[in-house]
């Protein structure tokens, strides 16, 4: 396979069932990505979904050998660049940063694109959550300070590299509704701190998004599963009202920052947390 370097990496986790989201979490180990991968047992609901639109120049082929093995045995999408750099075809779509450049990929791998989604469907049956696949976002940091203060000033300075993966869709009214996204966070620090952890998460109110230009709630429509929870926090994400408001004559500046998406305070299912060893 020409593309092997993300055919046969595994990511082992943790099972946590947390109704009615999911976490898949390890905390602190240090085998974690070690454990040999099982058998492939067949395709998830995310692999194959999709397909080349009228702009798009690669083929579902192409785009379906970026794929890893999950540890439930099922095979799942992952990250490709958006130009496929063996035949030069456009995907038309692109996942955040290449996740080769962090310095947790050795032991983490490609990242598994709903694997947290698939889970779900077994633990909560009455609230499966299938996502598009567009709205998979990587970013991840090498070397961040981290300093701890304390009376006189800094105590020590640890630094850590973090992964972070993301669904948060809003080419859709499917990602418009839906609050719930799959969330995966892989951290290790110099003073021995390790987490990884794939959820599920909540985010804001299902069936609705904080609009980012003014604040206003607005409602979309009936989110699926409508038995979503409430995350608390919010989606903020501009809407049309937004995009009119930057408008500006010719040679004037408009302020960007009216458009902004972000997502503030959401939560999957219960608090959990890692502790230093």
């Amino acid at each position: 396979m020409r593309r092997s370097w993300i055919d046969s990496r595994w990511v082992p986790s943790l099972l946590v069932v947390v109704p009615p989201a999911l976490v898949l979490a390890a905390c602190g180990g240090s085998d974690y990505g070690q454990t040999a991968p099982p058998p492939e047992i067949g395709p998830s609901a995310a692999y194959g979904i999709w397909t080349p639109g009228p702009g798009d120049t690669c083929t579902k082929a192409i785009h379906d050998q970026y794929s890893v093995v999950g540890p439930d045995g099922k095979r799942y999408p992952t990250w490709h660049p958006p130009v496929d750099p063996v035949t030069g075809c456009s995907f038309g779509h692109e996942h955040g940063r290449d996740p080769r450049g962090s310095k947790l990929y050795a032991q983490v791998g490609p990242i598994p694109l709903g694997l947290a989604n698939e889970a779900l469907d077994t633990w909560d049956p009455q609230g499966i959550r299938h996502e598009d696949h567009f709205g998979h976002k990587i970013e991840w940091e090498n070397d961040i300070d981290f300093n701890v203060n304390g009376v006189g000033g800094v105590i020590f300075v640890i630094k850590c590299d973090v992964m972070a993966k993301l669904h948060q869709g809003t080419h859709s009214k499917d990602a418009f509704t839906n609050n719930l996204h799959e969330l995966v966070y892989h951290a290790k620090c110099s003073d021995g701190t390790e987490m990884h952890i794939t959820a599920m998460a909540a985010i804001g109110t299902p069936g609705e998004f904080v609009r980012s230009c003014d604040g206003q709630h607005i409602v979309v429509g009936t989110p699926s599963p409508a038995n979503s929870p409430s995350g608390g926090g919010q989606r903020i994400i501009p809407d049309r009202t937004c995009f009119d408001q930057i408008k500006v004559p010719a040679g004037q500046n408009s302020n960007f920052g009216e458009i902004r998406e972000m997502a503030r305070g959401g939560r999957g299912g219960r608090r959990g947390r890692c502790t230093r060893p």
